[in-house]
């Protein structure tokens, strides 16, 4: 009995001491539960703040920085724009700089010369002469072509031979006139005398008369032929072609042996002119501004531009007419920029970056 009720209350104390460790590891769970769920509290809290101040800065930047940014982008697009100019066409709105520098307006434009003329002829013929070339400067008045004149030539003799016969028939006529009238004197005088009937100084008066008429017609004649042999020489001299004004000739539009005419008329083979030359002394830049922009132009404002061939170098232009009238398919008007100096550099056709002050 004593035995068994040992043995009883050493497993009572085992069924305890087994309660008591679980109730232990009881506690231990509970205890550490609440440190457990703490951490995610925190970092939920920690994200919400970040998430709130990345909102207020995103807020504030779109409030106050939005008045800064288009300043410090224009001077930037302003620079791609002239750094991109090559990869736009002539019609390209320009772009207005942000006060750099002074600058109102930047375009592009181009060289033009104002004096420009391909030499032609006044009548067609065979070009046997050409005597300059591309790149030669030639005087005005200077001979750039020689055209075949043979046909010209002999109808200058004939009308000079023409002359050279009305001159001699107006010396004979005179002639023929200084003896009417002396004959009809003397029959004037008979008269007086009555050696003479009336009839006769009659008949010597009308010979006086039909000889004063044809001295006055070949007087005429002979200013006609006079006026027929300056036109001969003015029409041979049209085969000598001669430079309107001082310049450089820039292309050469025929060869010796083509055919010339004032109009093609037999298609690829007839040429309309000799060279072309340009006055280097005419030259100024041609800009187109765009619509929204001209009203930063104004005649007389100073410009700096830069060839494309040497932008180190700066020259300087001034407005001299904007033409008033618009390109209705581009949106531009034209200004024409006066070059202030002689620059060698400068040649037709090409292309500047161009600041309006």
């Amino acid at each position: 009995m004593n035995t068994a009720e040992s043995d009883m209350e050493k497993m009572d104390g085992a069924a305890k001491a087994r309660i008591e460790k679980i109730r232990g590891l009881s506690l231990v769970r509970e205890e550490s539960a609440p440190a457990r769920s703490g951490r995610p509290s925190r970092i939920v809290f920690v994200l919400l703040c970040v998430l709130v101040a990345q909102t207020l800065l995103f807020a504030y930047f779109m409030i106050f920085g939005a008045g800064a940014k288009p300043e410090t982008a224009a001077p930037a697009a302003a620079g791609a724009t002239a750094s991109g100019a090559a990869a736009k066409s002539a019609g390209a709105a320009p772009v207005v700089a942000a006060g750099d520098g002074g600058v109102q307006l930047q375009a592009q434009g181009f060289v033009v010369a104002m004096r420009q003329a391909t030499v032609s002829t006044r009548v067609a013929g065979i070009v046997t002469e050409v005597p300059v070339d591309v790149g030669d400067y030639v005087e005005r008045g200077q001979i750039v072509g020689v055209l075949n004149s043979d046909l010209a030539e002999q109808d200058l003799q004939l009308a000079e031979k023409e002359l050279s016969s009305l001159r001699s028939q107006v010396a004979r006529d005179r002639a023929r006139q200084a003896q009417a009238e002396s004959e009809y004197q003397r029959e004037l005088l008979l008269e007086k005398s009555n050696y003479t009937s009336r009839a006769r100084v009659d008949e010597k008066s009308a010979a006086s008369i039909v000889a004063r008429t044809a001295v006055a017609s070949t007087m005429a004649e002979l200013d006609v032929g006079e006026v027929r042999v300056r036109q001969q020489r003015s029409l041979l001299g049209n085969y000598t072609i001669r430079a309107p004004f001082s310049g450089i000739v820039v292309e050469r539009n025929s060869q010796v042996g083509e055919l010339v005419a004032p109009m093609s008329a037999g298609g690829s083979f007839t040429r309309t002119g000799i060279c072309t030359i340009v006055d280097m002394n005419s030259l100024i830049l041609v800009v187109d501004v765009g619509e929204q922009q001209i009203q930063h132009v104004k005649v007389g404002q100073s410009v700096n531009f830069r060839l494309y061939s040497d932008e180190r170098t700066q020259m300087k232009g001034r407005v001299q007419r904007i033409v008033p009238s618009a390109d209705r398919a581009k949106g531009t008007l034209q200004v024409q920029v006066a070059i202030i100096g002689r620059n060698p550099g400068a040649l037709p056709g090409m292309r500047a970056n161009v600041d309006f002050m």
